[in-house]
């Protein structure tokens, strides 16, 4: 059995985590030796060792950048097994087996993949496991009468927190039979094109008299499939055009394939020897391959999981005469008590009845700093509880949460972007009035000095030669290259409109913690009343040990890098008498300790530890500036573009933040709602957001381009046009100059 107790080695600089790839600060061993970063990692490894499933180290190296601990997120799954449940979300595969599709948390490369698909292994009550990578969703099929609760929990120990979804949505049917029916077009035009060169080759080649009339009748029969048939998008995509009373680049192309298709019919029949049969066929089948690519290629890039999913999957604490009872979020109704315990997540908006507390709402509102409730206070789903257990009565839930409807918001944002004229199909309308005007001119002159059968065939050419079929794959196949370019770059891009709605930006509006910062807080400064300096470190450690408060964190990593390895434990005989709005108060040896909020002349977070009214230490606490904020900020600047913080932050460290930015006061809006956020975004011109909080989502979904950022809530993801999975902020230069590179090709 693997020793639990945590050990600092004299310099960890040089090691990192065997499970995960993160520098160590505090190190924990297993009895082979093996280093890992916190319990949760040595627990992944020693289960994928002894299974013989260590395998995954040589995927995850190969293909994974990413460094993620696997921490479990100490969510209990109980409700999974209530007949709720499997109501809800299961499906019946067979008379001894059921499936439930789960979306994943946590999943970003090829080594997710092998490990995850190799469930069955880890629980032989696992049937079989398979996972869909480009939209994280895990179908797992196990034997009737086995838990899907353990299922759960066992992916959760993995690092990967699951979400069960219903069936697919209609949405998703739709798309899928779509791309069916497309590919059964391209299908059809491929299987044509073949056999019309085939007798093409034959009449080019010199056949003559029956057989090149026999050769003609094949090939017309060949090409009526193709062009009434695999053409019909671009017939639908014309008319649908003409209808909006705008042309596109389909129009042309609709156009030249009936004209070359029915004069081809016409010297067929005729027994004249010109058809176009062939680039009938070719043209047809090059242009639907060149546009399912690129239809691929973005819904590789992002997909939309629905945002409601995860609004209720939750496991809930409800209290019925004094009992704790775990049930699921979905069955909660108005009036309910229930019991919110540390690191809970709220399901619902509701009030205090019991406790005080601390929550972090930096997901809702983006401030960085905990705000501490009490009885009576008002508080809503999405924030998460730092703080000791607190009961609070239901008051909204699901769909009716601040969070809920936030998440509709969002939808509603994905259908009312303003559309941007492509360029494609502004080239189109010049284009076809131009090329009509040309070849009835040459049509009437022919008919007039010649024949019109001379004059038809001048016509035709005219359209043909003039087609925009260059564009109409060149425009694609530019698009999916720059795709592809930007997702070696990590920039996943989910629609190709969105490259060129980047060339209309005017201003960039960011979100400040977690976006321009790093989103979590440092030590800054520090001073001791007293010289024995490890005993205070040791005193917070004791204090804070068991906390996941972002401060506790905080105190663990400066104390991690400031006390000698044989100190680094909690002291004995301690008890935390309270965690209160007013801050941490905890017993030593009978020795009374606090840690307390105090104010700073210079509007910082600062902390103090003191033992009555003895003040032994003060700490000041910042959120820093990200390497790269300030050279993106400039480029942007430099580029005549504004510069914008939008933040739910207090307006001290949004103004200081504004001032190492050069961003100017006017520019600075802080304590700023996610509806007024969303308000702010609709009253500025072709804007860009980028965020990674929940707060940020509903702007991001109703600005020209949403851009989240890699650690981003599944909110601010799935709301976002692109992602950049990277913690550098200059990824976003890079799109901006792979936008431009694109629409001048």
């Amino acid at each position: 059995m693997p020793s639990l107790e945590a050990e600092r080695t004299q310099d960890l600089t040089q090691k990192s985590c065997d499970h995960c790839g993160l520098n160590i600060t505090y190190l924990f061993n297993d009895e082979a030796g093996h280093s890992f970063c916190c319990a949760g990692c040595r627990s992944v490894y020693g289960l994928l060792q002894a299974h013989n499933l260590g395998e995954y180290y040589k995927y995850k190296n190969e293909f994974s950048e990413l460094t993620i601990p696997a921490t479990e997120k100490g969510q209990s799954f109980q409700h999974f097994e209530s007949e709720n449940f499997l109501n809800n979300y299961s499906k019946k595969e067979s008379d001894s087996s059921l499936s439930v599709h789960f979306y994943l948390e946590g999943v970003h490369c090829i080594a997710c993949l092998w490990l995850l698909e190799k469930l069955p292994q880890l629980d032989p009550q696992i049937i079989s496991s398979r996972l869909n990578l480009s939209t994280s969703t895990l179908k797992v099929t196990i034997q009737k009468g086995a838990s899907f609760a353990k299922v759960a929990m066992l992916l959760n120990k993995l690092g990967y927190r699951p979400f069960p979804l219903r069936d697919e949505n209609d949405q998703e049917k739709m798309i899928l039979q779509e791309d069916r029916s497309l590919l059964l077009k391209i299908g059809v035009s491929a299987a044509a094109s073949m056999n019309v060169m085939i007798y093409a080759i034959g009449i080019y080649g010199g056949a003559d008299g029956i057989y090149a009339e026999s050769f003609n009748l094949i090939n017309l029969a060949l090409t009526l499939p193709v062009v009434f048939y695999s053409a019909i998008p671009f017939y639908k995509s014309a008319w649908r055009g003409l209808l909006a009373k705008s042309i596109s680049i389909d129009l042309p192309i609709a156009i030249a394939i009936l004209t070359a298709f029915f004069v081809g019919v016409a010297n067929t029949l005729m027994r004249y020897p010109d058809n176009y049969f062939d680039s009938v066929c070719v043209l047809v089948f090059l242009l639907l391959s060149s546009r399912y690519i690129l239809r691929k290629a973005q819904h590789r890039s992002l997909n939309k999981i629905g945002l409601k999913n995860l609004l209720s999957n939750q496991a809930v604490t409800k209290l019925v005469d004094g009992n704790e009872i775990l049930i699921s979020e979905n069955e909660l109704a108005p009036k309910d008590i229930v019991r919110i315990k540390t690191n809970d997540v709220l399901p619902v908006d509701g009030v205090v009845v019991r406790g005080n507390s601390s929550l972090n709402k930096s997901s809702l509102t983006g401030e960085s700093r905990p705000e501490k409730i009490s009885i009576g206070q008002r508080v809503f789903a999405g924030s998460t509880n730092i703080g000791p257990d607190f009961d609070l009565e239901v008051q909204e839930i699901g769909n009716q949460t601040r969070m809920g409807k936030i998440y509709q918001q969002i939808e509603d944002g994905w259908s009312v972007k303003a559309p941007i004229s492509n360029r494609a199909d502004q080239i189109s309308k010049v284009l076809v009035w131009s090329v009509l005007a040309i070849a009835l001119t040459a049509f009437g002159y022919h008919l007039i000095v010649s024949d019109w059968h001379k004059g038809l065939n001048v016509a035709l050419a005219i359209v043909i030669v003039t087609c925009p079929c260059a564009l109409g794959l060149a425009t694609p196949l530019a698009f999916i290259r720059s795709l592809s370019l930007a997702a070696k770059k990590n920039i996943f891009i989910k629609n190709e409109s969105i490259l060129e709605r980047l060339t209309h930006a005017e201003t960039f509006v960011f979100d400040k913690t977690g976006t321009l910062t790093l989103g979590h807080y440092g030590i800054v400064d520090a001073h001791f009343f007293t010289n024995d300096i490890p005993h205070i470190l040791q005193i917070i450690l004791t204090l804070e040990w068991n906390s996941q408060h972002p401060i506790a964190q905080a105190f663990k990593e400066y104390i991690g890098l400031h006390l000698a390895p044989g100190l680094r434990a909690p002291l004995p005989h301690a008890t935390i008498e309270e965690l209160s709005t007013k801050g941490l108060f905890g017993s030593i040896n009978n020795q009374p300790y606090s840690l307390e909020d105090v104010e700073s002349e210079s509007n910082q977070k600062m902390i103090a530890l003191k033992s009555g009214e003895l003040l032994l230490a003060t700490f000041v606490f910042q959120d820093s500036l990200k390497s790269d904020s300030r050279k993106v900020v400039q480029s942007l600047k430099d580029r005549n573009y504004s510069v914008v913080i939008l933040s739910g932050d207090n307006e001290s460290q949004v103004a200081k933040i504004g001032k190492e930015l050069d961003v100017p006061s006017h520019s600075r809006h802080s304590q700023v709602s996610p509806e007024l956020k969303n308000d702010f975004l609709n009253s500025i011109k072709n804007p860009v957001m980028i965020g990674d909080g929940a707060n940020d989502a509903m702007a991001i979904s109703h600005s020209l381009v949403g851009i989240s950022l890699k650690g981003s809530v599944e909110a601010a993801l799935k709301a976002s046009d692109v992602h950049i999975s990277d913690l550098r902020l200059i990824k976003v230069i890079e799109l901006l100059d792979i936008s431009g590179e694109t629409l001048f090709v």
